[in-house]
């Protein structure tokens, strides 16, 4: 995954908390990256992700307060996207092959 442009105001970046994600990144196996933002804004870096190159392959609400899509080049999913609501903000993943 790599982002062409800059995040947009507001994001702060995380480390995941999930040791299986960890474990994988250091395997090599994945890339993550987890940013927060303010809100309920489960589609906040869409346009970055698009604006870096990636077409949008799926758009899926699965439930309240969580979100998921793919995204991809020449229609081949290479980045799940997942948004979910904690408390007042929004965290959303980014995780692909390196």
């Amino acid at each position: 995954m790599e982002r062409r442009g800059p995040l947009p105001p507001g994001f702060q970046p995380e480390c995941p908390q999930s040791s299986s994600y960890r474990a994988e990144v250091r395997a090599g196996d994945t890339r993550v990256e987890q940013y927060r933002v303010e809100g309920w804004q489960p589609r906040a870096l869409i346009a970055a992700m698009t604006a870096g190159g990636y077409l949008q392959l799926t758009d899926e609400p699965i439930g309240p307060g969580n979100y998921a899509a793919f995204l991809g080049r020449a229609g081949v999913p290479e980045v799940q996207y997942l948004a979910n609501r904690e408390g007042d903000t929004t965290l959303i993943t980014l995780s692909g092959r390196p």
